[in-house]
């Protein structure tokens, strides 16, 4: 303030009309003020407003010039269509008729624009106002309703453009009233449908295709041979956009697992819709480079004493670590999803939706098995053992009360688990039956090496794509130096076989080595827990494991045998394959495998199976039957140590349960169940027979020590009974007695056995002079070899004549004349060996 302007205000302050002016004008200094600024927040706000309609109508441009674009199309085609449709359109129609009908559906489609919007309001504030925003914006990118709010812009927008053309005295066009009808009829039914529709947007699931697609979509982008997929900024881009869209996919799956409506049949077509895309994106792998940033990176730390001597100078020079190495991680996108479909089948589990479960573990069995067909035996078992493990925590944890089908779901569950190992092994044998050597070489001569896209289409196997792509630049080179390649042929095939052996190595390594260490130890994780059938359940699946390895291995010693031929680089590193040591493997598995059936049969024998359940006891029963046979024409004395025991308490305890299950003891029922006796007998003969031919008392001696304690202990003259019965029961009845053509084929076998075995010729001294005579010691072998077309007496006849018939009274001793003539013909074999020592049987001729 001035010097002279302060004593005029202190001299003016002293009147009250003073403050008043000074009120009022600071009064309108403020208003003034306010309007200043808001003037100019008006305009600020007015070109931000300005701004977002532009952005608005930029983002629309398209949409409006589509529209506008069809509007002038229909105007300039008008000339040529008004004459075409004269006989069926009247034009031009009534002009109010046509803005009325143009003006209608513009308003019809206005309106089903708000009630779409309106649906989908309801359906986000229901189902998706809690939800992350990646899951929610699952819903905005929903296909059917993008494209159908599309289409009906467009047609309002259209009936909008022909009414503005119309007003400014354009002639309305010929066809656009059939159009608009075709058009707006298709948009009123497609709202029917769409609304139908809307109520599966209520379901989470149902929104996941369109991250699948996507992410198909970037696979596309990467494949060898598509537009930039050499390029690693755009392999990195769509590793970006497929692992968002995964990441997606993870919070839906814990989503689902928290929402109880959602784990049934909506989780059931997620599961479905999941392995689809992975059996996709298995045949697409092999066609993306291995180089690709389409792969996650990940460090890979080297060992010190394998590291090369520049980096390590480096590292001991600076006082540092060995700087990791960065490699692509080949299986990123199978290991999210693996983990995504674990918790999927563990939210089911915990739901108590065992059906889903069951047909969710069916696809993921398809799944394996597609697997196993391209050679990826180690990444199916690795498949097998992640997905297992929380159903088997699951089954073996301590549970309430089960009703008669969730019992039966829970064998299911078991049957299908233990099944994913026969699926791997009929793959793998798919897999192993197209290695062929001819069948790559002419793969490799169709291929193209100047371009480099070639190698990934000649649908060769994928283990050996790394290789091709190390070969590629190399025959390139020679190719634009020479006019083509000079590397031979041979070369090639051998470099590319390499990998491929490594590969057949490790799947028969996962075939004899890590699926029977897996079903080990999960029959004995249910066993531990007393789940008896679920562990006959792993017992029966592993059996049949066994038998499809035993029929394939003669397979893989032929492949490998092939792969391995006409091999000329001695200084190339070769995988090594013991073909002896997997049959080995094999024997040891089956042989280990039937001691637990035999002993597991009497646990599940005798507890009450429900006729929904499968009959594993007389499984493991018949199967140790044809076992024991086997080992006593094998001569394998400790597996009939070990089995044989477990199988004569089964047959007992078999025939107890046969004939206490059926109130009707016809003779139907009763040669059912008296078969199990003809069986045990038939057996402990061939035991006697195999004792002799072998000279093993093992053989018989563990028989005979069971028919002892049997025979010795309370009631025995009724048991004796039963056996004789059982002999006049299925031997007096008109036809063939029950399993008797079983037992036929068991003297077959031993027949065939002692056809085997070298033989004495028949001099004119020897009775009966017509045959050529087993070169035997013993009198039973010699006579039970007679036979031309195989054996005279078979196993009952053995068992009853030289062992039962001792047990029974002596009036009671008359077994039939086929027992007498085998009792009579080993008297006279006796008495010539003796009177005639000439005749005993000496060395084979």
């Amino acid at each position: 303030m001035s010097p002279m302007r302060a004593p005029l205000l202190f001299h003016l302050s002293r009147f009250p009309a003073f403050w008043w002016i000074r009120q009022g004008v600071n009064s309108l200094k403020f208003r003034l003020a306010v309007r200043s600024y808001l003037g100019k927040r008006l305009l600020a706000t007015q070109f931000d407003d300005a701004r977002s309609l532009l952005s608005i109508g930029a983002t629309t441009l398209y949409d409006v010039l589509t529209a506008l674009l069809a509007a002038g199309v229909l105007q300039l085609i008008d000339p040529y269509t008004r004459s075409w449709l004269e006989p069926w359109v009247t034009v031009p129609p009534n002009t109010s008729d046509y803005v009325t009908f143009l003006a209608a559906v513009s308003s019809i489609g206005g309106v089903f624009i708000g009630l779409y919007y309106a649906a989908t309001a309801s359906v986000a504030s229901a189902i998706y106002a809690r939800v992350p925003n990646d899951v929610r914006g699952l819903l905005a990118q929903e296909r059917y309703g993008n494209v159908y709010m599309r289409w009906l812009s467009f047609l309002t927008s259209l009936c909008l453009i022909l009414i503005a053309f119309h007003l400014h005295g354009l002639r309305p066009p010929a066809f656009a009233t059939p159009l608009i009808t075709l058009a707006s009829g298709i948009g009123i039914f497609a709202f029917v449908k769409l609304g139908q529709r809307a109520f599966n947007l209520f379901d989470p699931t149902a929104l996941s295709s369109h991250l699948f697609e996507h992410t198909s979509e970037q696979i596309n982008n990467v494949v060898a041979g598509n537009a930039r997929w050499d390029h690693p900024s755009f392999q990195r881009h769509a590793h970006q956009q497929a692992s968002n869209a995964l990441s997606t996919l993870e919070t839906l799956t814990e989503l689902i697992a928290k929402e109880q409506h959602l784990n049934g049949a909506p989780l059931a077509s997620f599961v479905s819709n999941v392995t689809a895309f992975l059996v996709s994106y298995a045949q697409r792998r092999g066609e993306i480079p291995t180089t690709s940033q389409w792969f996650e990176q990940v460090y890979v730390h080297r060992d010190w004493y394998r590291t090369d001597v520049m980096d390590l100078s480096i590292a001991i020079q600076s006082g540092t670590a060995i700087m990791p190495k960065l490699a692509g991680h080949s299986f990123w996108v199978e290991d999210r999803l693996y983990n995504i479909l674990r918790n999927a089948i563990s939210a089911s589990l915990h739901a108590g939706h065992l059906e889903h479960v069951i047909n969710q573990l069916g696809l993921v069995d398809q799944y394996i098995q597609f697997l196993a067909k391209r050679g990826y035996g180690e990444q199916a078992f690795g498949v097998l053992q992640q997905l297992s493990a929380p159903v088997l925590d699951w089954l073996v944890s301590e549970q309430a009360v089960l009703s008669a089908a969730q019992r039966l779901h829970r064998i299911a569950i078991v049957q299908l688990l233990a099944g994913m190992g026969v699926s791997i092994a009929l793959g793998l044998r798919q897999y192993f039956d197209k290695l062929r050597r001819p069948d790559l070489e002419q793969r490799l001569s169709q291929v193209h090496w100047l371009r480099p896209a070639s190698i990934y289409r000649t649908k060769l196997d994928d283990a050996c794509i790394e290789t091709l792509e190390w070969l590629a630049p190399r025959l390139a080179f020679e190719a634009r130096v020479e006019g083509q390649p000079i590397s031979p042929l041979w070369y090639c095939v051998e470099l590319t076989l390499r990998p491929i052996a490594q590969r057949f190595v490790k799947n028969v390594d996962v075939l004899t080595k890590g699926i029977p260490s897996w079903f080990t130890q999960t029959q004995g994780m249910v066993a531990n827990a007393h789940q008896g059938w679920l562990a006959a359940s792993v017992l029966s699946r592993q059996w049949e494991y066994w038998h499809k390895l035993e029929h394939q291995s003669t397979l893989w010693h032929d492949r490998w045998e092939e792969l391995s031929a006409d091999r000329r680089m001695s200084g190339l590193e070769w995988a090594v394959h013991d073909h002896a040591q997997a049959e080995q493997a094999i024997v040891a598995g089956k042989d280990t495998l039937l001691r637990s059936m035999a002993a597991h049969q009497l646990l599940v024998g005798r507890l009450d199976r429900p006729t929904a359940f499968p009959d594993y006891a007389g499984q493991f029963l018949y199967t140790c039957g044809e076992s024991l046979l086997s080992a006593l024409i094998q001569n394998d004395a400790g597996l009939v140590r070990d089995t044989f025991p477990s199988y004569f308490q089964g047959c007992l305890l078999r025939f107890e349960k046969l004939i206490a299950d059926r109130a009707d003891q016809s003779q139907h029922e009763m040669l059912i169940a008296t078969s199990t006796f003809m069986d045990l007998m038939d057996l402990s003969g061939y035991a006697y027979f195999f004792g002799e031919l072998y000279a093993d008392s093992v053989l018989w001696a563990v028989v005979r020590e069971r028919w002892d304690t049997y025979l010795s202990g309370e009631h025995r003259q009724a048991k004796v009974h039963w056996l004789f019965t059982a002999l006049n029961l299925n031997e007096g009845i008109f036809g063939i007695g029950y399993r008797a053509m079983r037992r036929t084929t068991w003297q077959q076998r031993v027949g065939q056995k002692l056809l085997e075995l070298p033989r004495r010729r028949a001099s004119e001294d020897d009775w009966p002079a017509y045959y050529d005579e087993l070169a035997h010691p013993s009198d039973l072998v010699r006579i039970m070899g007679r036979g031309a077309m195989g054996l005279n007496y078979d196993g009952i006849d053995v068992f009853v004549a030289l062992y039962l018939r001792a047990y029974a009274d002596p009036d009671k001793r008359d077994v039939g004349w086929r027992r007498r003539d085998l009792r009579s013909d080993i008297a006279r074999e006796r008495n010539r060996r003796h009177t005639n020592p000439g005749g005993t049987p000496g060395d084979a001729s």
